[in-house]
């Protein structure tokens, strides 16, 4: 019962296509379908009929065969041969009745065929059982899609559950190594917080106690290095923080075109004191512009660590040289200073944060290196890498390149 009343739901949706090149014809057969609560469209001849069957794609199409241009025969051809009208049934109505005409109809693609004149009964029961075997077919198909969808989400889902196992496995490894990291990166809070905060109190307290017995040029001094450590606890907790985004990959490039030349002159003159209280003496070597392809936020922390550690891990009295070079496709940043430099062995672990050494600079100062693997990361995300040349004892060369133009 239920596949009589999916039959009858087809029927209610079903278009017939009738091709006929005399128009009386076409009334006639018309009337005989509209007579049977079926729906039809018209074609006068083998042309209008394939771009009626692709605009509408009939369920069946009713074919005459003396037509001029393109008789019958050659308009189902193209039909079966046309992607997505194949599985269309054609009934050939002629007046023809040869055997070769007959025999030529089923080898050109056709289901049936009847002469004419028709017997009404005939003909509505040739169309029905026609559009009943092309439910039939359609409900097979369907079956069997159904199936093959089936059949894929098996083996998809088997897929799946290996996948899962092995994405288990790994997450169990990270979940180790993440483990590790957060262990390191404690120990880098702990570590860098520790020396400028102790500083800072320490001066706080010194200018709470003697503030009055202090002179001028005493409190100033006690004052500027209150400014650099507040400075250097600022630095790490805003690395810190820049790193937690990483790690959480909740950081969006705003790449537009930017100058450098202000963000570098910028950081500079924030690093003053601190290269003034060791005597540190900065040299530039800038062209008159700079502008370049990438994400302000991210460029300036690189600029900001670097020079940063350049000062920090310089020798009294020392020099760092910024140089911007260019060329048609880019800016090269470099900066090289006069510091205790890094070992070749050491160079392979600056980027690595679980195996990422404390430095201690000329003058005690300490670094978590957390800012040389914050630059690793940002110039990654540019497509780009930082390179380093150093010699211990000598000093050292930070070096990356930004592009001029969206590439």
């Amino acid at each position: 019962m239920k596949k009589i009343k999916d039959f009858e739901e087809f029927l209610k949706n079903v278009q017939i296509l009738i091709v006929d090149d005399i128009p009386e014809n076409l009334q006639v057969l018309g009337n005989v379908i509209r007579d049977n609560h079926l729906k039809f469209a018209f074609a006068l001849d083998g042309f209008q009929a394939i771009k009626s069957a692709e605009a509408i794609h009939p369920d069946l199409i009713l074919l005459d065969i003396n037509m001029p241009e393109m008789n019958g025969f050659e308009c189902a051809r193209v039909v079966k041969e046309t992607p997505g009208l194949s599985d269309i049934p054609i009934i050939f109505i002629t007046a023809r009745s040869d055997t070769e005409d007959i025999v030529e109809g089923f080898k050109s693609g056709g289901v049936d065929y009847i002469t004419k004149p028709f017997e009404t009964e005939e003909l509505i029961a040739r169309i029905f059982t026609h559009l009943e075997l092309k439910f039939s077919r359609d409900q097979i198909k369907e079956q069997n899609e159904n199936l093959t969808r089936f059949q894929e989400k098996i083996v998809n889902d088997s897929r799946r559950i290996i996948s899962l196992n092995e994405k288990l496995a790994e997450s169990e490894l990270k979940l180790k190594k993440s483990n590790e990291d957060k262990d390191h990166f404690l120990s880098i809070i702990a570590h860098g917080l520790r020396s400028p905060l102790s500083g800072l109190k320490s001066l706080i307290e010194l200018l709470t106690l003697y503030y009055d017995k202090l002179s001028a040029e005493e409190v100033k001094n006690m004052v500027i290095n209150m400014d650099i450590s507040a400075g250097k606890v600022f630095e790490l907790l805003e690395n810190l923080l820049q790193w937690s985004k990483i790690q959480s990959d909740s950081i969006e490039l705003e790449m537009m075109i930017n100058d450098l030349l202000p963000i570098i002159d910028k950081n500079i003159k924030l690093m003053r004191f601190a290269a003034e209280k060791k005597n540190i003496t900065i040299n530039t070597n800038l062209p008159e512009q700079a502008n370049a392809y990438f994400d302000k936020i991210q460029i300036n922390n690189v600029l900001r660590n670097l020079i940063s550690n350049a000062i920090n891990f310089n020798i009294e009295h020392g020099k760092i040289d910024i140089k911007l070079t260019e060329s048609d496709t880019h800016f090269v940043f470099e900066i090289k200073d006069t510091g205790i430099g890094i070992s070749k062995e050491d160079i392979e672990k600056l980027f690595k944060i679980e195996i990422n050494p404390n430095s201690i600079g000329k003058s005690g100062e300490k670094g978590s290196g957390l800012g040389l693997i914050l630059c690793y990361e940002y110039l990654k995300k540019h497509g780009h890498e930082i390179e380093v040349e150093s010699e211990s004892g000598i000093g050292s060369t930070f070096k990356f390149r930004l592009n001029k133009y969206k590439y």
